[in-house]
């Protein structure tokens, strides 16, 4: 177990044994794959590689050389080991005078494998590890030492290992790393034993002549003969020749493969200037289409000015135009309210004005109310007969309705052109066109499925009725136009006009002004108190019923255009809003199927996005239509395009 040990020094790490295993075998497994410089190969066992391990042959010879020399146990002094590494050094000095020397190879093998990282030296390539080498240079080191009395053996041998030093420089010289092609490294390999087993056999030729001479003839013959210096020696010379041989045919294949990996690369880089040639035409197209498209588009820039500056003119000339219609439309209602006031001050209980002639009566009415106690009841969001509605009558019913018309002419410029062109698609719906061709009572509900804020007051819908309305005003300016937007009636602290209630309201006012105008308002039909009272608590249910009669009372030749906009702002459960929206529609409907109504009723209720279910179950089938949310076209919502349009079905109609 590992331990902290107290020295002179402080405190040290001793390692346990088995720290030390584990030590060695990460050594000799893991750190030869990390860098060169720690031993072994530098490439990865492939299953064909085995490492060579021939310098273990050496080891009894030197051991026994070792043991012969001087044992281990015998206390050698200082002086005795200095005198041998004199004679060491003085063995290998005289050995290295020529630069040819054996000695001279092999201390080449002593160099750290980093101190060249490019180039790693060919001894140490063929030797796997430095105990290896170490023991390979102590082998060589003993024979040179044991052969020194025979010069021409140690001649030839200094000879043969100066050859293969050549061969293995020569072949480092040609650019083949040993461990980078298997069939070098293999070569290598048996060069490697082979100088082992040289190495080994001379070692053993030396001491059998020494023991030779020791003993004279009494060595036994059983032994079997040694093989001849020469011979031993030519063996390390045709394995090195044949690692040479191996060489030039690995150097000659790369040259070869090298070769064609050169045509390949040429032929691919052929074909990449043929791309980059073909790229830039591409790109040269692709630049003069982008010049023509900007140049496209800098004319399409100066029509859109040009359009632009336009469809402005053509807005102001349309918004002046409605609002000439507009005037046209207040003087109108102006002069009916001067008469529905003048024909108010003949029922008040006053003398009569010199200025006004008396009104003529050609018969008592049988009404049980007043026209100014009906208007009253009728402007007034108040309910019940106790509301305190002031001595003043406040005829602001046509003011109201020129003001909604105002606002929505205002909002034009604020409609994003595709939902107003999705509004447009309605006129393009062969219901809208019956409805307004057909010579007899209608009704018909929209839904616009337009894009927009649902918080709106008002939409391309409301601007659909507003246009629509003005331009058939103008074309027929004999029949009776009444609008109402919903939109602009939600606020029911500071609107009389809000909820199902405001909206009929608002359109009985209308209809009872222009029943005035038209010198046609018959009030015989109010004899009942109990209908009075009803009607003073807006009650839905009289409510309609006194609109059916009001229709009535107009001419065969009238038709009477209704417009009610954003009726889906009343789709709530708020103080039973839905619950009268409901009962009104259901009723409107009624009036609309009545065989025996004179006038013709159209009227057009539009939702700027789809109805609630709920919504949609009260109306008839035949009285709906949906417009499809991807409608297609760019008209927009002006005055010239709704009355071309317009004009155009009233065309059609009479052809």
């Amino acid at each position: 177990m590992s331990e902290l040990v107290r020295t002179d020094h402080g405190l040290s790490f001793k390692p346990s044994s088995m720290d030390l295993r584990e030590v060695d075998s990460f050594m000799n497994t893991e750190a030869p794959r990390i860098h060169d410089s720690f031993g072994g190969l530098s490439v990865q066992e492939d299953g064909y590689l085995v490492i060579p391990d021939h310098y273990k042959k050496l080891q009894p010879a030197i051991q026994s050389y070792v043991g012969k020399v001087g044992s281990l146990e015998h206390q050698t002094t200082r002086e005795e080991w200095e005198a041998l590494y004199d004679d060491l050094s003085a063995a290998e000095a005289k050995a290295s005078k020529s630069d040819n020397g054996p000695l001279e190879v092999f201390n080449k093998m002593i160099l750290k494998v980093g101190e060249n990282s490019d180039a790693v030296d060919p001894w140490i390539n063929l030797i796997p590890n430095s105990y290896g080498l170490c023991v390979v240079k102590a082998g060589f080191a003993i024979l040179l030492k044991m052969a020194k009395k025979h010069s021409e053996t140690r001649q030839a041998i200094f000879d043969a290992f100066i050859d293969v030093r050549g061969t293995i420089a020569d072949a480092m010289s040609r650019g083949i790393h040993f461990q980078s092609h298997h069939s070098v490294y293999r070569r290598a390999g048996e060069l490697y034993g082979s100088i082992v087993d040289a190495i080994q056999d001379l070692l053993a030729i030396v001491e059998y002549r020494k023991e030779k001479r020791s003993l004279g003839r009494r060595i036994s013959r059983g032994k079997a003969p040694l093989r001849d210096p020469k011979e031993i020696l030519k063996t390390v010379k045709d394995t090195a020749d044949g690692f040479l041989k191996e060489v030039d045919n690995c150097r000659d294949a790369i040259i070869q493969k090298t070769g064609r990996d050169t045509q390949q690369t040429r032929g691919k880089v052929e074909f990449v200037c043929w791309k980059a040639i073909e790229i830039r035409d591409s790109v040269s197209r692709v630049q003069k289409g982008q010049d023509e498209q900007l140049s496209i588009l800098k004319n399409v820039q100066q029509e859109q000015d040009v359009v632009g500056l336009r469809l402005s003119q053509c807005r102001e000339q349309s918004t002046e135009g409605m609002r000439e219609i507009l005037r046209d439309q207040e003087k109108k209602y102006q002069a009916t309210i001067t008469k529905l006031e003048w024909i108010i001050r003949q029922q008040l209980p006053v003398g009569p004005d010199a200025y006004i002639p008396p009104v003529r009566h050609e018969g008592a009415s049988k009404a049980v109310i007043s026209l100014k106690r009906l208007v009253t009841i009728l402007s007034s969001s108040f309910a019940g007969p106790a509301a305190d509605y002031g001595t003043e009558l406040d005829f602001d019913i046509s003011q109201m309705r020129n003001n909604d018309l105002q606002a929505v002419m205002s909002s034009a410029a604020t409609f994003h052109p595709v939902s107003q062109s999705q509004a447009h698609s309605a006129l393009d719906h062969d219901r809208l066109f019956e409805w307004l061709h057909t010579d007899h009572p209608d009704f018909l509900f929209i839904d616009g499925n337009c894009q927009g804020n649902p918080t709106d007051s008002v939409s391309p819908m409301s601007l659909l009725c507003t246009r629509v309305g003005l331009t058939i005003a103008n074309m027929e300016p004999e029949n009776v136009f009444v609008h109402f937007y919903c939109g602009l009636h939600v606020d029911t602290r500071r609107n009389n006009w809000y909820g199902p209630d405001g909206m009929i309201r608002s359109i009985l006012s209308q209809i009872l002004t222009a029943l005035v105008d038209k010198e046609l308002l018959d009030m015989g039909f109010l004899n009942s108190r109990s209908f009075v009272k009803d009607l003073e608590y807006h009650d839905v249910h009289t409510l309609c019923d006194l609109l059916h009669d009001l229709v009535q009372q107009f001419d065969t030749d009238t038709t009477i255009y209704c417009f009610v906009d954003g009726v889906s702002k009343f789709d709530v459960d708020f103080r039973g809003a839905f619950a009268s929206l409901k009962l009104i529609l259901r009723r409107i409907q009624g009036i609309t199927r009545d065989d025996n109504l004179k006038p013709k009723l159209k009227v057009l209720m539009t939702v700027p996005f789809r109805s609630s279910q709920r919504l949609r179950r009260t109306i008839e089938d035949e009285c709906y239509i949906s417009l499809s949310p991807h409608a297609l076209g760019s008209k927009q919502l002006s005055q010239a395009s709704v009355k071309s349009t317009t004009m155009n079905m009233w065309s059609n109609y009479q052809v």
